[in-house]
């Protein structure tokens, strides 16, 4: 949108300055100069950021929030939190806490960090773990946290030709962007972001007890038109002879494990 600006042009004139006059004069000077500057309202807004930490191979990241409503025990907080939470051995001056200014410069800048910490390197993958920390406490989720429900044993019979489980997973919800990964006997099977369908994998397994893991790399991948919730939630498949099919629900960074308990017949 153009706008048309009009100055204003002055010419000096020279008018006689009477003592009334004069007067009126200072009063508006002294009422321009004394008046207090006003700022944009949008000004008030201008405080958004987020905490973040890098411990081991996973990176930790609090939810945007209105920094210009706390005080400086920001990184504390958020260093307790951790601490409480996830059992990390943390103080204040291992929090990074960002200024980004407008709330939507912050969550875009919050994202672009999420991308950039889940990723391959030399020694191995890198995870960044999103606890949807705020200062008050509170989630920036748009529902109210949930209980977990962890994973429990499967029981499943296979032939003695072909001793080996098929394991499935999928998001049987909306499709957020969970990112899970399953491991069978300490081998991961599956990692990565699960969709609606199912995505599968087969492992050998022997009669009795075979350990089975589930780790939520997050707690939601705030994609597509979905009711984001503060956890990581799926459906577990494991099919032999027999098949047995679970649901699980996990905050960011957490999991579960149970045994795939194998008869042979």
């Amino acid at each position: 949108m153009h706008r048309n600006i009009v100055v204003a042009s002055m010419k000096e004139r020279r008018l006689p300055l009477t003592a009334t006059a004069g007067a009126a004069w200072i009063l508006v000077l002294v009422a321009v100069f004394h008046a207090p500057l006003l700022r944009p309202t949008q000004a008030q807004d201008d405080g958004y950021g987020y905490c973040v930490v890098k411990y081991g191979d996973k990176t930790y990241f609090s939810s945007v929030y209105s920094y210009s409503n706390y005080g400086i025990r920001i990184q504390a907080a958020f260093s307790d939190f951790l601490r409480d939470q996830y059992n990390l051995l943390l103080t204040s001056g291992d929090v990074a806490c960002r200024a980004r200014g407008r709330r939507e410069e912050a969550e875009a800048s919050l994202n672009a960090d999420i991308r950039a910490a889940n990723r391959e390197t030399v020694v191995g993958p890198e995870e960044a773990i999103q606890t949807h920390w705020t200062p008050d406490g509170t989630s920036n989720s748009n529902s109210r946290p949930q209980p977990t429900q962890p994973i429990e044993d499967f029981h499943i019979a296979v032939p003695p030709t072909d001793q080996t489980v098929r394991v499935c997973v999928r998001d049987h919800e909306c499709e957020d962007g969970d990112r899970v990964r399953v491991s069978v006997n300490g081998s991961i099977l599956l990692s990565g972001e699960i969709v609606s369908e199912w995505a599968c994998g087969s492992v050998p397994v022997s009669a009795g007890r075979n350990r089975i893991e589930l780790y939520a790399i997050n707690g939601t991948g705030r994609k597509g038109n979905c009711s984001y919730g503060d956890v990581n939630t799926g459906e577990l498949r494991v099919e032999g002879q027999s098949t047995d099919t679970q649901t699980w629900r996990h905050r960011g960074g957490a999991g579960s494990s149970a045994s795939i308990v194998v008869t042979v017949r």
